[in-house]
């Protein structure tokens, strides 16, 4: 009787040993399920952010070809006006001096990435995205960002030189007045500028004596033929941005959906 008892003891206790590790098992199991469910949440969050943080950079880029597109504008009707000798009106000198001045204009910009750079002091890089898309974005933070600071940033010669030789007076009256307009968006934080062919000041004699003095200085007309290069390839270039990095979102919202 006894041992049938403790028979029946044993199997009870093995029974609940096993309901316990049954348990145990499908807590673990649950909890790696949370786990992963919360670790996808989190990579969905951080691709739609990485994703806005390009577009912003889209943005910022559209308002730049605008702004270089305006400063290649100024320095197309500037040079063959400096290569001439034909006498030109108060107006139309004003027109040649202040391109000559807005043709040297500059919008930095710095490629940046602070979704990109979070995920990756995380060291969760793999977790949104497949290879394919890690290296397109791998390649555009790292490599295509320190292109676009080589190729658009620092400040070119022919910005120094026009400064060096515009008369102060024009120069003063150039930044007091509407010639460069800005307006603050704050979605994306920051200045956009335009360049403007403002009125011509109460300047005549400095304008004229500016004019001449471009009109003589073949150094100053080749440094603007190479601002006008210079432009003409970061125009360029930041046409090329844009669509790199439309190729780059559509491919984290295909992950996404």
């Amino acid at each position: 009787m006894s041992r049938k008892k403790g028979a029946r003891y044993t199997g009870y206790a093995l029974g609940e040993i096993i309901l316990i590790v049954v348990g145990i098992l499908i807590a673990l199991q649950l909890d790696n399920w949370n786990q992963k469910r919360k670790a996808a949440d989190q990579a969905e969050i951080w691709r739609a952010a990485i994703a806005e943080d390009l577009r912003s950079t889209q943005r910022n880029f559209e308002w730049r070809i605008a702004y270089y597109e305006q400063a290649l504008a100024f320095a197309e009707n500037t040079l063959p006006a400096l290569q001439s000798n034909e006498p030109l009106s108060a107006e139309h000198a004003w027109g040649v001096v202040l391109g000559a001045f807005q043709a040297g204009q500059i919008m930095p910009f710095r490629v940046d990435g602070p979704t990109y750079r979070e995920v990756q002091a995380a060291g969760a890089l793999d977790s949104i995205g497949n290879r394919t898309v890690l290296t397109k974005l791998a390649n555009y933070y790292e490599v295509t960002a320190n292109d676009i600071e080589v190729i658009s940033g620092g400040s070119p010669p022919y910005r120094d030189m026009i400064r060096e030789k515009m008369p102060w007076p024009l120069q003063r009256y150039i930044w007091a007045s509407n010639c460069q307009d800005q307006q603050y968006n704050e979605g994306d934080g920051g200045f956009v500028f335009t360049l403007e062919h403002c009125a011509k000041p109460d300047l005549d004699q400095a304008i004229a004596e500016a004019l001449e003095r471009f009109r003589s200085d073949q150094e100053l007309q080749d440094k603007l033929r190479g601002r006008m290069s210079q432009l003409s390839v970061v125009i360029g270039s930041f046409y090329r941005n844009i669509q790199n990095i439309e190729a780059i979102v559509v491919d984290l919202e295909n992950l996404t959906n």
